[in-house]
C-alpha cells in the first residue's frame, strides 16, 4: 500500500505513464512496429519500469537531503527493496523479450547508479536508451534514417535542456 502511494504521489504514475506512452509510441512508430501491439505493450512497460528505477534510485542517493525538506513516505530500506523489484522484473523482461540482447539492460542500471556519482551522465541516458530500443525493436539499417537521426538528436536535446534546467534550480 505504500508502494503505491509512494508511485502515485505528485502525480508520478500519471507522468510516467503519459511519458512512457508518448516514448513508446514514437520508437514504435519510427521502428514500424505501431500493429504489433504486444511488443508496444512490452516495449510501453519497459520504459515505464526504466522511469521509476531513474526515480527511485534518485530517491535512495538523495534521501538524507530529501528527508530534511519534505516527508518521506517510504524508508530507505523500502525504496532499495522497490528498486531492487523494479530493476529484476525489468532485467527479465528485457531478457525475455530481446533475449541475449536484453543484457544490456543490466548495464542501463548500472549508468543509473553511475549518474547519480556523475551528474552529467544523465544528459546520455535518454539517448543510449532509445538507442538501445530502437536498435531491438528494428535493427541496424535503422541508424541511416533521418527521422530516427533526429529522434535521437531531439532525445539528447531535450535531456541537456532538462539538465541545465534542474542545475539551475
Amino acid at each position: 500500500m505504500k508502494l503505491f502511494k509512494y508511485v502515485s504521489a505528485d502525480y508520478k504514475l500519471i507522468i510516467y505513464s503519459i511519458v512512457g506512452i508518448i516514448i513508446t509510441l514514437m520508437i514504435g512508430f519510427i521502428s514500424n512496429i505501431l500493429n504489433e501491439i504486444t511488443l508496444l505493450f512490452t516495449l510501453f512497460l519497459n520504459i515505464f519500469l526504466l522511469l521509476f528505477i531513474i526515480r527511485v534510485t534518485d530517491d535512495i542517493f538523495d534521501y538524507n537531503k530529501d528527508k530534511k525538506r519534505k516527508k518521506q513516505i517510504l524508508t530507505k530500506k523500502e525504496l532499495i527493496i522497490a528498486d531492487t523489484l523494479f530493476t529484476i522484473l525489468f532485467v527479465i523482461m528485457n531478457l525475455y523479450q530481446y533475449h541475449l540482447l536484453g543484457t544490456i539492460s543490466l548495464l542501463f542500471i548500472l549508468y543509473i547508479i553511475l549518474q547519480q556519482k556523475f551528474e552529467i551522465l544523465k544528459v546520455f541516458f535518454m539517448l543510449l536508451s532509445s538507442t538501445y530500443y530502437l536498435y531491438v525493436n528494428s535493427n541496424l539499417n535503422i541508424f541511416s534514417s533521418y527521422l530516427v537521426l533526429s529522434y535521437l538528436a531531439l532525445c539528447l536535446m531535450f535531456s541537456t535542456l532538462f539538465y541545465c534546467y534542474k542545475r539551475s534550480k
